[in-house]
């Protein structure tokens, strides 16, 4: 396997990783607290899931900040509508 083939597949990962940051967590802590709500049946419930949802995806997004993920830079890159670059963040 070349060098290329890597940090294409390594960019490609990278990219799929800031994809699912920027639109399948925030999916995901809606779609958890719709199902803790419905198998409790209490409201209260289903609000509490959707706020630890929310601490826990605040405390992942600061950590990767602190880190420099690039999966992170990447996802607020898409966010402004430009192209991802994983390859050229310091």
């Amino acid at each position: 396997m070349s060098n290329h083939t890597s940090a294409k597949r390594r960019s490609r990962r990278i990219r799929i990783l800031a994809g699912f940051l920027r639109y399948g967590l925030p999916i995901s802590v809606l779609v958890l607290a719709l199902i803790v709500g419905k198998v409790t049946g209490s409201g209260r419930a289903a609000v509490a899931a959707l706020g630890a949802g929310c601490l826990i995806l605040g405390l992942y997004e600061l950590l990767a900040y602190l880190l420099k993920w690039k999966h992170f830079y990447c996802a607020y890159q898409n966010a402004y509508y430009q192209d991802m670059t994983p390859d050229k963040i310091d």
